[in-house]
């Protein structure tokens, strides 16, 4: 799958090669989450155990990493790309259960800004 930059946004595909028509890099960015979750789930994985384990987790260890949360979630509800993750954290922080309570430096990838602490909202 070729990722999209902001300098070929006009003719971003996804992950099917179809066009995609979003106008930012964060819807972008959103819809490739969500076809890489597709493809994981297609493959086996359990989208709702992975997202109520990343609930659990905040619940008992309280602001976290995504990094840790995807990488504590991936041991017991593996995907075959740690980025459908992604899809679990739109869906959350959209409907207001998470929040970002702040930003830590990223212990993964390369050229990437800091990575989100998510929190359960007060």
């Amino acid at each position: 799958m070729k990722q999209p930059t902001l300098f070929d946004i006009g003719n971003a595909s996804d992950a099917y090669g179809d066009p995609i028509t979003s106008s930012t890099p964060r819807e972008i960015g959103e819809r490739q989450a969500e076809i890489c979750a597709a493809k994981a789930e297609d493959d086996g994985w359990d989208k709702d155990a992975a997202t109520a384990f990343i609930l659990h987790y905040l619940t008992v260890h309280g602001p976290t990493s995504g990094e840790i949360l995807v990488e504590q979630a991936s041991k017991r509800y593996p995907a075959h790309d740690a980025r459908a993750y992604g899809s679990i954290f739109g869906k959350l922080s959209k409907a207001g259960t998470i929040i970002v309570a702040g930003y830590a430096k990223r212990q993964k990838g390369h050229g990437t800004g800091g990575a989100n602490i998510w929190q359960l909202r007060p």
